[in-house]
């Protein structure tokens, strides 16, 4: 996850403002704000009363324009309370609302979101200008942040709750969103940082830690950053740390009082494994220490040498071996070398590559092949549809399952083709390269396809223009299958089809013969590509990339239908059965309506013994009915006796649009159900006892059409 986590997407009225508060200031021709190089900033936080109390002095990254003010933004709850250079104060103007054009040349209006919580404060150079040299300026400001703890804007695909930042007597969590720090514009600097919290409390930040000091009813904690960040965060709160050295590495635990030893000790363990493996992988650890910092919401991110999981998602047994390890990657891809926005973020993609995947790799068996299935799968189901594709280099952050199953998925594959491409020694070398180069940088996929260029001695650029800046997939085919017997040898022949656009692929053919495998590589150089295999004993069937390792557009009979289905849908209709009644019904009513918040959900009642209406779209099948009763009698039979079932298909038939349904009698349930349903969007089926998920599965997929039965050879 992305250290700073400004949302994608701008509300409308916001962008009309930010537009046209641009076009009028243009005029001024104003020079883009300085951001600053270093920070040395104090910070007392108050929890009874939200308040920050900051002292400090910045260095700026450079020299202002002659006579332009240095401008920066801040938290609107907070205020400046002086700004001094060389012991003079000078004239500090508060503006209500802030200018992109000051910032950036080319703002980036699209990713401005989250920037709705700062203003723009103007510095006006002293008398005489600001010198031949940066300046360093003086600075105080105080004020309240006590942002709402909040669901995430989409309310059909929930996730964790979040917030801009928030100082209450739980905790405290400041971002760089929080622009609790006077921002003046995207660039690295490093800090020395001393946050004084109530005496039972501990602060962290990213850096080195410099001790804590005691007095009276106050603790003070030391931070320094020496090698240059994007954000200095802070997270505070009541908690009992544990540590331990591991070359050179503090490994640490940062748990609330009540957490036993039982649930925090493991993760140092599986933080020294973690550190180890992808130390040898990709480089040294980048940082002096790592933590696990208990949270008091539910979270799951990852910060500069440490992560932020809420309190209820450490004690979930899977989490130290997938999320965990996860966070713990990104301290080299994201909060190592640093994301260049602006042509799209790889990092979520290259860890999950490097973490998630990786341990699929790692257990053997089918995981791996299931963990990119169903990554196409997402893709299909998620993006594909209502125009919710786009480019990798449009991909900032996820905030949606169709972001995530392109900027997550997508680089995915964008990975994995590139390693099967070049071989697992030079594409290892490649990270390796591009890790050491660019380490505490901002870098982007023009400084990807250079790592893998320049180690790999091959012009990619065709493989990085068509992953990277285009949006889509080809979608495969067989064709011109025959089998010719000469001699000793079979040969087996046929053609890869591609279509849905141009793409140079190096295409899996797989021949089979009995228990025998033998496959090829086919690298396409137009719609139709024709190969030949060779055997020494009679073939079977041949298929086209039954591994799924070429990013593609899926066939219905390649995969069974899931709950991503109907919960991508480009429109959704819920149909509350007829059957339904009393306190289940009001339950998933309500559920229904949470729902149906959502673009392109609407909730329908089922009128009984009439038939519902054709619709294109998914349904989702809320409680008993007569529409339901039918349906779910055309999937496969199940012998479950679970109070509760969430079960997904098609209506009318395999092609049919898609189709699920919750069949409970569990009014108490229905609520956490369905907030846990979209977690399980990869499942066929699901069942519940209560709220606690007690079975899931796949049903058995049909016969894929890229992969043909071979007869004897023709005559």
């Amino acid at each position: 996850m992305p250290r700073n986590r400004h949302r994608a997407s701008i509300p409308a009225l916001l962008l009309v403002l930010v537009l046209a508060l641009a076009l009028v200031s243009g005029a001024q021709a104003a020079e883009p704000a300085i951001p600053a190089a270093h920070w040395q900033a104090n910070v007392i936080l108050e929890p009874e009363t939200h308040e920050l109390v900051g002292r400090g002095e910045v260095l700026l990254g450079a020299l202002p324009a002659a006579n332009q003010p240095w401008r920066f933004l801040l938290h609107r709850e907070l205020r400046v309370r002086s700004i001094t250079m060389d012991g003079k104060p000078l004239t500090v103007t508060e503006i209500d609302g802030w200018n992109p054009r000051h910032f950036w040349r080319h703002p980036p209006y699209a990713d401005l979101g989250g920037y709705e919580v700062a203003r723009e404060f103007e510095v006006s150079p002293p008398m005489g200008g600001w010198g031949t040299s940066p300046p360093r300026l003086a600075i105080r400001w105080s004020g309240t942040i006590a942002d709402s703890l909040h669901a995430p804007e989409k309310s059909y695909d929930r996730s964790f709750e979040v917030t801009t930042g928030r100082i209450v007597p739980e905790g405290a969590y400041l971002s760089g969103e929080t622009f609790w720090l006077p921002w003046g514009g995207a660039g690295l600097f490093t800090f020395q940082l001393s946050v004084t919290t109530p005496v039972d409390w501990s602060a962290i930040s990213a850096g080195d830690g410099e001790g804590r000091d005691v007095e009276g009813r106050r603790a003070t904690m030391h931070w320094v950053s020496r090698d240059p960040v994007e954000h200095a965060p802070i997270v505070a709160g009541p908690y009992e740390i544990e540590r331990r050295e591991h070359k050179g590495v503090s490994i640490e635990t940062w748990c609330y009082a009540d957490t036993p030893a039982e649930v925090s000790q493991p993760y140092l363990d599986a933080a020294v494994e973690a550190i180890d493996r992808f130390s040898e992988r990709y480089g040294p650890y980048p940082h002096s220490k790592f933590a696990l910092v208990e949270n008091y919401w539910q979270t799951g991110w990852g910060l500069a040498g440490f992560t932020l999981l809420g309190d209820r998602v450490i004690r979930l047994p899977f989490i130290i071996h997938t999320s965990f390890p996860h966070e713990i990657l990104h301290n080299w891809w994201g909060n190592g070398v640093y994301v260049d926005a602006s042509t799209g973020n790889w990092c979520e993609g290259l860890t999950t590559f490097g973490a998630d995947y990786a341990a699929k790799v790692a257990e053997g068996g089918t995981g791996a092949r299931d963990y990119r299935r169903n990554s196409l799968v997402g893709y299909k189901d998620f993006a594909t549809q209502g125009g919710r594709d786009f480019a990798l280099s449009r991909f900032r952050e996820r905030d949606s399952a169709a972001t995530q199953a392109v900027g997550y998925g997508k680089t995915l594959f964008v990975f994995t083709m590139l390693r099967d491409k070049l071989g697992p020694a030079t594409f290892d070398a490649s990270l390796k390269r591009f890790y050491r180069e660019n380490v505490f940088r901002r870098a982007g996929w023009k400084e990807l396809r250079k790592a893998f260029e320049d180690e790999s001695r091959q012009d990619l650029s065709r493989f990085f223009t068509q992953w990277v800046e285009r949006p889509g997939a080809p979608t495969l085919a067989i064709g011109d299958t025959a089998v010719d017997h000469a001699g000793s040898k079979w040969h087996v022949r046929g053609s890869v089809v591609v279509t849905d656009g141009d793409w140079a692929l190096d295409v899996p053919v797989v021949v089979r013969a009995g228990e025998q495998r033998q496959e090829v590589v086919v690298a396409t150089t137009g719609p139709r590509t024709p190969f030949t295999i060779d055997l020494d004993v009679a073939p079977t069937s041949v298929s086209v990339d039954p591994e799924f390792r070429i990013f593609r557009t899926l066939y219905d009979g390649e995969v069974a239908p899931t709950l991503s289905g109907v919960l991508g849908a480009r429109a959704t209709r819920i149909v509350i059965g007829s059957d339904t009644a009393g306190d289940l019904r009001d339950a998933l009513l309500t559920l229904g309506r949470e729902w149906a918040e959502a673009e392109g959900v609407e909730l329908v009642e089922e009128s009984a013994h009439e038939p519902l209406p054709s619709f294109d779209g998914g349904t989702w099948f809320f409680g008993p009915g007569d529409a339901a009763r039918v349906w779910i009698a055309t999937l496969p039979p199940a012998a479950s006796t679970a109070p509760t079932r969430v079960l997904a298909g098609r209506l009318g038939g395999p092609s049919g649009p898609p189709a699920a349904a919750l069949w409970t009698d569990d009014a108490s349930a229905v609520a956490s159900i369905g907030r846990k349903v979209p977690h399980y969007s990869k499942y066929s089926w699901l069942e519940f006892e209560g709220d606690q998920n007690v079975g899931k599965g796949v049903w058995d997929s049909g016969d894929s059409p890229l992969s043909v039965r071979l007869k004897g050879p023709r005559s």
